[in-house]
């Protein structure tokens, strides 16, 4: 499930997911908030897609806000793309018993002898698109994403609509 979180000022996307043992946060983001790195030795990661990536540093105490509701989260750095936090078993077991509605996208908990609740956000839908269609959408907003993808499975330029405020990250 994806839900919205904010870490600092910044509003990011963050997905929670139970096939990950560990709460992962990208390169990018870190390096962004300037979180100070605890040194440790890499170790590769397995992703859903199979892939190998390498974790390259962990930050202590990083202070999450999940729509209202505070943690204060070990998060270990990934070259993740699409995302800015995974939120996996290391974070799910703190909360004890969950009650999720898949359909309605909704996680509920008690935290702090509180009644919570995440409402989950609905993954928007990626288009095949032309680059003329592509140019024409970005003269008009900004809020589109061009991935290239070789996968023989799918279309060669797609565009997903992202919900992104003003946060731009060179290089990531």
């Amino acid at each position: 499930m994806r839900v919205t979180e904010k870490i600092g000022p910044h509003e990011v996307m963050v997905l929670i997911d139970s096939g990950s043992t560990h709460n992962f946060i990208s390169n990018c983001l870190a390096s962004m908030l300037r979180l100070p790195v605890v040194p440790m030795e890499t170790f590769p990661v397995q992703v859903a897609n199979g892939e190998r990536l390498t974790c390259q540093g962990r930050y202590d105490k990083v202070r999450v806000e999940l729509q209202g509701t505070e943690f204060y989260l070990t998060l270990f750095s990934l070259p993740l793309s699409g995302l800015d936090l995974v939120l996996g078993i290391q974070w799910l077991e703190i909360l004890g018993s969950v009650v999720c509605n898949w359909k309605q996208l909704t996680m509920d908990f008690i935290w702090k002898n509180q009644d919570r609740r995440l409402q989950g956000v609905a993954v928007q839908t990626i288009q095949a698109v032309s680059p003329k269609m592509l140019s024409r959408k970005f003269a008009v907003d900004m809020r589109y994403l061009l991935c290239v993808s070789n996968q023989p499975w799918g279309p060669h330029h797609l565009m997903h609509q992202l919900k992104i405020k003003s946060r731009i990250c060179k290089g990531c």
